[in-house]
């Protein structure tokens, strides 16, 4: 069974500019720990972050399952940021999940992931997006593109 990607924006009031030096933008980091925090406290067992330029990155454990987790800035003057989580899959993983019928209860991540998220007070307009609407709504920018960083 595959699993699509899953995608969130939000904008923060919380920082009054966002700063961009070299394609990386600081906040990235800053909501990245915190969100990678509330990842930890909820059993999702995060593994070690990184930071680059196309975001702050981190994988996790759910069911199972080992995602990926990025948060992006998309737009610095709305101070609009992206997440992307996709599940990390391999040709192993996948044979292992179709001979045992393994399934993923996709309710109980993507609501575990809303809990998160709503947890930030300073984090609002916060939505949800099908692989679909991510990218028509991000159709003219490497945003829409979701295998721009994948592994």
């Amino acid at each position: 069974m595959k699993v699509e990607n899953f995608y969130w924006t939000f904008e923060t009031d919380e920082f009054p500019i966002l700063h961009v030096n070299n394609g990386y933008c600081n906040e990235e980091r800053i909501l990245g720990e915190r969100l990678y925090d509330h990842f930890n406290d909820n059993s999702l067992n995060p593994e070690l972050p990184s930071f680059t330029d196309w975001g702050f990155v981190f994988n996790f454990k759910c069911q199972n399952n080992y995602f990926v987790f990025i948060i992006r800035c998309l737009n610095v003057s709305d101070k609009l940021f992206g997440i992307m989580i996709y599940k990390r899959d391999s040709l192993i993983t996948n044979l292992v999940d179709s001979l045992f019928n393994k399934k993923i209860n996709i309710d109980k991540l993507v609501h575990l992931i809303e809990i998160i998220l709503n947890s930030e007070t300073s984090l609002y307009k916060i939505r949800r997006y099908s692989e679909t609407e991510w990218r028509n709504f991000f159709k003219n920018t490497n945003i829409a593109e979701v295998e721009y960083c994948k592994e």
